[in-house]
Formats: structure tokens, C-alpha cells, sequence
């Protein structure tokens, strides 16, 4: 996992969207990814952050929309989490847009505006087809797909990028992109606030400001969930004993180590080990 600011998995096809429409996911960490995502907000309170406007929160009924190469995050601000996200292939061989410079307005979408039922309904029958699985769902994913991304072209909310826009995503991709490429090599080790400010040639304390800024974490909060996800992946597919996991993924002790992966997966890793080694056994069988 050498750059997570990049989301290369669960990706959408250019013949077929990714649909989940079950998501419990507590929270993801800064990223982007090449396609439009729309996050339609079943129950619970969501936080989400970019760049262009901060935090924000969406509620029910709510949606977020973030366009390709655009850096957002979100967090469950409530136990009763529930979330339908889709990815829309954005790329079109006969028609040239440049989806890297669009914006969907302050990437909300309240329930109470007129476009969202519209969005909705287009929705809604893009996870019926997937769910469902009928003839010609393929065809049929495909198309609503392509309807929902030129509704939201056509919407009042979608905005292009001046150059001032243009220059500020460029540097918080930059920096995030190197604070990334630092935390991979020394993730293990311990790791100084002023050291990775200097790799990014920054002072140590307005490297703190831009990057809170950025993600809505502090720095230490997102090594955290970094090393936490290395952690989960090492419990996923390897054989380490818990006690290896920690030390490989930069814990100073076993006891932070299930402390902290409990707080932010709500299990202990060895329960969270047990548990997909289950499902990797009824696979194999």
C-alpha cells in the first residue's frame, strides 16, 4: 500500500458501475479516485471533508457527490451508519471533458432540493438492477449510469475550476501525496511532526495548519488510521501473530495496538483475524 491517497480498488468499469448499497462503513481517510462517487446517506449523520469547503455534515436523504481526483473524506457521526455509494465510470471516448476540473456545488446535495428526487430516482433503479440481476442488467446498468452522470452535467450545481481553485487542489494533492510517500517508508519507525513538515519543506506549524486544513485530521490522526489499515490487511492475509502486526505496523505495544484497532473497527484484530480467516475457509470450501 505505497500511496493511499489513490483509490484503486472497488472501482467502477466503463460497462459497469460499482454499487454498494449496504455500506456500513465507519469512516475513510483523505483519497480520490478516478470516477464520479455518490454517497446517498440512508440513516445516521455523516461528517465529510475537501478541500474546496471544509467540513460539512449530510444527514437522511442527503447525498454527497465527488467528482474525479477530487480529495474528500468522511466519518459516521452516529452508530446507526448506513450509506449507498456508487461509482460512475466518468471517461467518454466521443465526448472530451476534462472531469478533473469540475465540481459538483459545496459536493452536497440536500433532500430538500428539486434536483435530488430527480437524482434519486435515477438511483434507486441503478441498485434495483444490480441487486436484482435480470437480462440485460448490464445494459441497463450501464445506461442509467450514463443518464445520472449527464443529469448531474446538465444540473445548476456543477461548477468548472478557475485557476486560483485550480492551483489550491494542485498543492493539497501535492502535499498529501508527499506526506503519503513519507509515511510509507518510516511508517514503522517513530515518526516527528517537524520530520515529515521538513520533507515537505514546510514549517513544522504551518505544515500542522495546511494539513488539518486538507484532511480534518491532525497529522498523528492520519498515521494512525494508516498504520491501522496496514494493520488490517496484514490481519486479512497473512499468518503474523497479533504481537508481529503491531510492531510491523509502527505500535509500540499490543495493548495500543487493541485498544486503538477496536475503537476505530469495533472489534479486537483478533477477533477481526478469526473472523475473515472464517469467511477465507467457506470460500476455500
Amino acid at each position: 500500500m505505497n500511496n493511499q491517497l489513490v483509490e484503486t480498488w472497488n472501482v467502477a468499469t466503463k460497462d459497469y458501475p460499482f454499487v454498494d448499497s449496504e455500506s456500513r462503513i465507519m469512516s475513510y481517510f483523505p483519497h480520490t479516485h478516478d470516477e464520479i462517487e455518490i454517497m446517498v446517506i440512508i440513516s445516521g449523520e455523516w461528517s465529510f471533508t475537501t478541500p474546496e469547503n471544509g467540513v460539512q455534515t449530510a444527514k437522511v436523504g442527503d447525498m454527497c457527490i465527488f467528482m474525479p481526483q477530487q480529495i474528500h473524506s468522511f466519518s459516521s457521526l452516529a452508530n446507526d451508519k448506513h450509506l449507498c455509494i456508487l461509482k460512475l465510470h466518468s471517461r467518454n471516448s466521443k465526448e472530451k471533458l476534462n472531469f478533473n476540473l469540475l465540481r459538483f456545488e459545496n459536493a452536497l446535495l440536500k433532500k430538500d432540493d428539486p434536483f435530488n428526487p430527480v437524482l434519486r430516482t435515477y438511483i434507486d433503479a441503478l441498485c434495483k438492477e444490480t441487486q436484482e440481476k435480470k437480462i440485460g442488467y448490464g445494459f441497463a446498468a450501464n445506461s442509467l449510469s450514463n443518464l445520472i452522470i449527464s443529469e448531474i452535467l446538465r444540473s445548476e450545481h456543477i461548477l468548472i475550476l478557475d485557476n486560483y481553485h485550480k492551483k489550491q487542489i494542485s498543492a493539497s494533492a501535492k502535499l498529501l501525496s508527499d506526506v503519503n510517500e513519507y509515511i510509507s517508508e518510516h511508517y514503522i519507525e517513530t515518526i516527528y511532526l517537524e520530520d515529515v513538515a521538513n520533507y515537505c519543506h514546510l514549517s513544522k506549524y504551518y505544515f500542522a495548519h495546511q494539513f488539518k486544513e486538507i484532511t480534518n485530521l491532525t497529522f498523528y490522526e492520519y498515521l494512525i488510521a494508516y498504520r491501522l489499515d496496514n494493520a488490517k490487511s496484514l490481519l486479512e492475509s497473512s499468518d503474523y501473530f497479533i504481537s508481529e502486526i503491531a510492531t510491523q505496523c509502527g505500535f509500540s505495544n499490543i495493548r495500543s495496538f487493541n485498544r486503538t484497532f477496536k475503537k476505530q473497527f469495533g472489534c479486537t484484530p483478533s477477533a477481526y483475524k478469526k473472523k475473515n480467516q472464517n469467511k477465507t475457509h467457506l470460500y476455500q470450501d
